[in-house]
């Protein structure tokens, strides 16, 4: 007999069970007001006490006794998380993720355990550190599980075999065999719209109420299409075939990012311009976090992850390119070795191998990984391929202007904005009272804000300092906003061309 302890990041509570259980381990799982209930029926005589818990960060999951000595059950609130990940999740016709790390900890010392719902009973298969899925009964995990005509799922659904599709002819085969996605529309979202992806290359998109009923055509191919695209690539760069603990998370992550807006203007989601800019923007951000000492002496953080790690993907995508090769083909090598050598993920030196291997330089992305001056930099990506500047630029007048507007005038933690052909739109999960939702900003002081951003700058700067509020119009209507401290941007880099765009 042996005792598990079942930790969700919330709370903490131990479960006993016999490791050579002659039976299989059947739990049942009930939605309960909100969240879910899930009663374990497992040879468990040292369970005596029901009263075992731990309350953290205002959340309690509760060990209840029901009256059988050898059942007990678990009461997980639906905004119950590890980390990113939601313990159990509802994505519609009796399917659901349970995350088996926290509830099924070990697996329960079983390879196979029946799950029953009110659909009857399903045996599943349980790997340790991944989702186990319950989908309807005989159902192949092929499709896309959600709630009925969910509009989100509809367009992930759509999308997905096309991504698929096209990653298989670049990358191959993954190592990890699930095809499943699944989509939960909940106001537990920690965001608009996020995904995650598992070890066995399972997918869970979550999604707001609010986010859904804002769908358009910019948001899917803006928003939705290139974070699929992230999350389906991760079934080849951190499902069977991972990194290694001691490889920074920018590497993987940022590859996973770098791929999601390339394939978004390989499918001609993103153009060109908008590229560009994407990645002007991402370089400054990272810069501005980051200086010149390097991106490989720096912390985790998400500006480090994401954005100087899809930096690093692509200015490593235009040395490959000189050599007649890019960075698809990079990881196809880089995951076909190191699903050659068996217990290992790839890490720094598989890395090198690659290189060595196959005669390539990456000069451009080792000035950018190790550290070099900022004006070296621009040389080299112009040397590259690329054409950048390293100035000034009218982007960063648009991003020194709208970030202090909507910091004074926002009420959510995080906001962001996209071009669109009528203005600059924010992000649907970006909430501000003052601004219609939705909001499309086509001119601040008077001055368009994407052809005469510098003009618009000077001019917001200069009515702030004499009064209390400014004027936008956002949506064809006239609107008052609160006045922003605003500062000049720094020098930094504006993108011309990626140097990576199809002909």
């Amino acid at each position: 007999m042996r005792k598990i302890f079942v930790s969700t990041g919330l709370a903490i509570t131990t479960l006993a069970f016999s490791a050579c259980a002659a039976q299989t381990p059947l739990v049942q799982l009930t939605q309960s007001g909100s969240g879910v209930r899930l009663r374990y029926e497992i040879d468990a005589p040292d369970q005596r006490d029901g009263s075992a818990r731990q309350i953290t960060d205002g959340t309690e999951i509760a060990l209840l006794r029901d009256g059988d000595p050898e059942a007990f059950t678990i009461d997980v609130p639906f905004e119950a998380r590890k980390a990113m990940y939601p313990i159990v999740a509802d994505v519609g016709d009796q399917a659901w993720f349970v995350y088996a790390p926290a509830v099924l900890p070990e697996c329960l010392g079983a390879s196979v355990i029946d799950i029953r719902t009110d659909r009857g009973v399903t045996r599943t298969a349980c790997r340790n550190g991944s989702y186990v899925v319950i989908p309807r009964t005989d159902e192949p995990l092929t499709d896309t599980l959600s709630a009925k005509n969910s509009p989100i799922a509809q367009a992930i659904g759509s999308a997905s075999a096309s991504t698929l599709q096209s990653l298989e002819r670049r990358l191959g085969s993954p190592s990890a065999v699930s095809r499943f996605i699944g989509v939960t529309v909940t106001p537990n979202a920690p965001s608009g719209i996020v995904a995650h992806v598992d070890r066995s290359g399972t997918v869970l998109f979550e999604v707001r109420p609010a986010f859904e009923a804002a769908l358009n055509e910019d948001v899917l191919r803006t928003q939705v299409r290139p974070l699929l695209r992230h999350e389906l690539f991760h079934r080849w760069n951190m499902s069977e075939t991972a990194a290694s603990a001691n490889l920074p998370v920018w590497v993987y992550e940022g590859a996973a990012e770098y791929v999601g807006g390339l394939m978004s203007l390989e499918e001609k989601d993103f153009s060109p311009v908008e590229f560009n800019w994407l990645l002007g923007a991402r370089l400054n951000r990272c810069l501005e976090a980051v200086g010149d000492g390097g991106l490989e002496k720096i912390g985790r953080g998400r500006v480090e992850d994401y954005d100087c790690g899809a930096i690093a993907s692509w200015l490593l995508d235009l040395d490959l390119r000189r050599h007649g090769a890019d960075h698809y083909e990079f990881w196809r090598a880089l995951i076909g070795r190191s699903a050659s050598t068996t217990g290992k993920g790839y890490d720094w030196p598989a890395m090198e191998a690659v290189f060595e291997a196959s005669g390539w330089n990456a000069p451009t992305w080792r000035l950018f990984v190790f550290g070099g001056k900022v004006e070296a930099l621009a040389e080299a990506m112009n040397a590259a391929g690329a054409r950048v500047t390293y100035e000034g630029a009218a982007e960063d007048y648009r991003k020194a202007l709208l970030q202090p507007l909507l910091a004074a005038n926002c009420t959510s933690r995080s906001y962001g904005y996209f071009d669109d052909p009528s203005g600059v739109t924010l992000d649907v999960d970006t909430r501000c009272p003052t601004l219609p939702s939705q909001a499309r900003i086509a001119s601040v002081a008077g001055f368009d804000v994407r052809s005469a951003s510098l003009q618009a700058y000077e001019a917001a700067r200069n009515a702030c300092e004499q009064q209390d509020q400014i004027e936008v119009v956002a949506n064809d209507a006239r609107i008052a906003l609160k006045c922003a401290r605003f500062e000049a941007p720094k020098a930094s880099f504006q993108v011309l061309d990626s140097g990576v765009a199809p002909q």
